[in-house]
């Protein structure tokens, strides 16, 4: 018997709203055996959805500080004792 498709946040905070939520109810005693099993049963598609949020968004962490955290060129003159005068305006 194939389950009904099953209807999950699209965002990582309310994802972690609803397992929250989840999460209270089974510590609070309010619910059955029966209705315990399928909250457990949701909160780990639930942790799931929250998973792949976080690895998304750490991939595109790792993305920007490659392209960010590059060495800087070397400016005109650093390798050498010459002394580089740059002007930018401001009073020292």
């Amino acid at each position: 018997m194939a389950k009904a498709s099953v209807k999950l946040p699209v965002s990582f905070e309310e994802a972690l709203e609803e397992l929250e939520r989840i999460v209270q109810s089974m510590e609070d005693d309010v619910l059955s055996l029966e209705e315990s099993l399928k909250a457990y049963e949701r909160g780990v598609l639930l942790t799931k959805v929250c998973q792949e949020k976080l690895d998304a968004a750490n991939q595109q962490i790792q993305v920007l500080q490659n392209n960010l955290l590059q060495p800087l060129e070397k400016v005109a003159g650093e390798d050498s004792d010459e002394e580089v005068d740059i002007d930018d305006g401001v009073p020292f």
